[in-house]
């Protein structure tokens, strides 16, 4: 939805930015009035403002209309006989370490008063079908 939603926007309102540490340049840029919004994830927005001494109370988050508030991570590989042997060890490893250690590293980075929503929401998306 979220690459929908680019292609449909006109070039010159987007500012897109390559390199090493393209999210933490944005939010430099943002930072100076350079952008208007950035598109980040929340918590790494918010690692990344850390980093850079920004007060995440400066900081605000809005949802995109229509998109679902978690998603599945995907992750490519070559598609080849090695590639695939990587991506089923991949997502065995995934689908142990997601139903606890996981869920409490993303949790740090939030805020102290979201955690045990985002705990509860994280048990509940696992649980969905297509992760059966």
């Amino acid at each position: 939805m979220i690459d929908e939603l680019l292609r449909r926007t006109p070039a010159e309102r987007l500012a897109a930015h390559y390199g090493n540490d393209a999210l933490g340049s944005l939010l430099q840029m943002q930072r100076l009035g350079r952008l208007t919004a950035l598109l980040g994830y929340w918590t790494e927005i918010r690692y990344l403002a850390r980093q850079q001494g920004i007060a995440t109370e400066d900081l605000v988050s809005y949802p995109i209309k229509g998109v679902e508030k978690y998603q599945f991570i995907r992750v490519g590989c070559s598609d080849t006989e090695q590639g695939r042997m990587a991506i089923t060890h991949i997502n065995r490893i995934l689908r142990e370490l997601r139903q606890h250690q996981l869920v409490e590293f993303y949790a740090q980075w939030l805020d102290p008063q979201q955690r045990d929503s985002y705990r509860e929401d994280a048990r509940q998306f696992f649980l969905a079908p297509e992760d059966q």
